[in-house]
C-alpha cells in the first residue's frame, strides 16, 4: 500500500487541514446515524438482510431473491444478529466506505496535481452534502464508490508506470464489485483496457478478466427476483419485473 503522508514535515499545514477535515467529516457522518427511521430504499436492504437471518438467503416471502448489494446484505445481517439496531447496522458500512474513499481521492489528486489540489479535494469530499447523505444511506452506492476510486487509483499507477504490477488489484476490486452494485459493469469492461494500452497480453490475467466479465453478465441478467416465485404473486407484477430486467442494457 502507498505511503499517504511521506512528506508530513514539509507540508504540515496541509496535512493538518486534511486530518481535521476527515475527522469532522467522520463526526458529521456518524452523528445520529441510527436515530432516523428507514427510508423506502433502505427498507429493501434491511428487510432482505433480516430474511437472510431467517432463510440463509435473501429470499422474498413469496419466492424470488433480492440480489442487489448482496455482500452488503450479509454484512448487515451479521450486525443485526448481534442485536445492533437495524438503522445503525444498515448505515455504518456506508459510513466506513465513505471514509475509505478518501485515501484514493487524495492520492489521485496529488498524483495528477499537487498537495494543494489533493487537500482541496479531500476538504470538498469531507464536507460535500451529497457525499455525506449517501454515506448515511443504507444502500450500496457508497461502498461501490470506495471500490471504484481505489480501482481508478491502481489503474492510474499501472498506466503511468506502463506495467501491470497492480492489475491483480483491478481484478480483485472488479470481482468484489459484482456483489456490491450493478455499476460493476464499468469495471469489468475497463479490465480489458490495460491490455490495449500496454499492448501486451498476460494470459493468466486475461483468463481471469474474461471470467469476471462472464460472471458479471450472468449476475446482471439472471432473474433472481422471479426464481422459484410463488404463483400467488400477480402475473402482471412478474411481467413488469421481467420486462425491466430484460430491457436493461448490459
Amino acid at each position: 500500500m502507498p505511503k499517504i503522508f511521506p512528506d508530513f514535515t514539509e507540508n504540515k499545514a496541509y496535512y493538518i487541514i486534511i486530518l481535521v477535515s476527515v475527522f469532522l467529516g467522520a463526526v458529521i457522518r456518524l452523528n445520529g446515524l441510527g436515530v432516523w427511521t428507514l427510508a423506502l430504499d433502505e427498507y429493501y436492504i434491511i428487510a432482505s438482510s433480516e430474511n437472510i437471518l431467517k432463510h440463509g438467503l435473501p429470499q422474498f416471502t413469496n419466492g424470488g431473491y433480492y440480489s442487489r448489494g448482496i455482500l452488503l446484505q450479509y454484512l448487515i445481517s451479521f450486525l443485526i444478529s448481534l442485536g445492533i439496531k437495524v438503522e445503525f447496522a444498515g448505515r455504518i458500512f456506508s459510513v466506513i466506505a465513505s471514509l475509505i474513499t478518501i485515501p484514493p481521492i487524495y492520492l489521485i489528486a496529488k498524483r495528477i496535481g499537487n498537495i494543494k489540489i489533493a487537500t482541496l479535494a479531500v476538504v470538498i469530499f469531507s464536507f460535500s452534502i451529497w457525499h455525506i447523505e449517501f454515506a448515511r444511506f443504507a444502500r450500496m452506492y457508497s461502498p461501490f464508490q470506495a471500490i471504484f476510486m481505489w480501482y481508478i487509483y491502481f489503474a492510474l499507477l499501472d498506466f503511468t508506470n506502463k506495467n501491470l504490477n497492480n492489475y491483480k488489484w483491478l481484478l480483485f476490486l472488479s470481482f468484489l464489485s459484482l456483489f456490491v452494485y450493478e455499476g460493476s459493469i464499468f469495471l469489468v469492461v475497463f479490465n480489458f483496457i490495460p491490455f490495449i494500452l500496454q499492448r501486451r497480453i498476460n494470459v493468466k490475467y486475461l483468463l481471469f478478466t474474461i471470467f469476471i466479465f462472464v460472471s458479471s453478465i450472468f449476475i446482471n441478467t439472471f432473474g433472481f427476483r422471479k426464481l422459484l416465485s410463488n404463483p400467488r404473486i400477480p402475473p402482471e407484477y412478474l411481467e413488469k419485473i421481467g420486462s425491466q430486467v430484460s430491457n436493461l442494457p448490459i
